[in-house]
């Protein structure tokens, strides 16, 4: 056995669990404004605009269930950031156009300094890292290119 490289057995291609959305009805397509979906299985959660044909991907869990949210937009607003302190908003009922009706929030917007060396940065970083190495492992096992480099 040689001391610089070590046999390891093939790892077996990892395995991903795709939720489709096959068909929605009509109603939510053309009745709601800007229906969203939320899907969660154990820890990952993946959401986007309803549409259907859209396809989500998650690591395979033990989970034997995953959890379907639908959303409706009731009202959006661009606040701006530009200053700190307390912001009160009226976001309009997207819900009920004909209406005046609104929706009225309070929020608070502070810019904070980071210590040197916080986890904000290192976690942000780890997640990209992490994502993309779960890309391109997924990437390397649809094509076969892991097997062929394996052989």
């Amino acid at each position: 056995s040689s001391p610089f490289f070590q046999w390891s057995p093939p790892v077996e291609p990892a395995m991903v669990v795709e939720v489709s959305v096959l068909k929605a009805d009509g109603r939510l397509l053309e009745g709601v404004p800007s229906p969203f979906l939320s899907i969660r299985v154990g820890d990952t959660r993946r959401q986007c605009p309803l549409q259907e044909n859209e396809v989500f991907r998650f690591p395979t869990q033990s989970s034997q269930s995953c959890k379907v949210d639908l959303f409706a937009r009731l009202g959006t607003i661009v606040v701006p950031m530009d200053k700190d302190g307390p912001v009160d908003v009226s976001i309009p009922n997207s819900l009920n156009p004909a209406g005046k009706e609104v929706f009225d929030l309070t929020l608070g917007i502070a810019g904070v300094d980071v210590p040197e060396g916080d986890q904000i940065s290192g976690v942000l970083g780890r997640l990209t890292r992490h994502k993309a190495a779960l890309n391109a492992r997924l990437y390397l096992d649809e094509h076969g290119v892991q097997q062929t480099l394996q052989n």
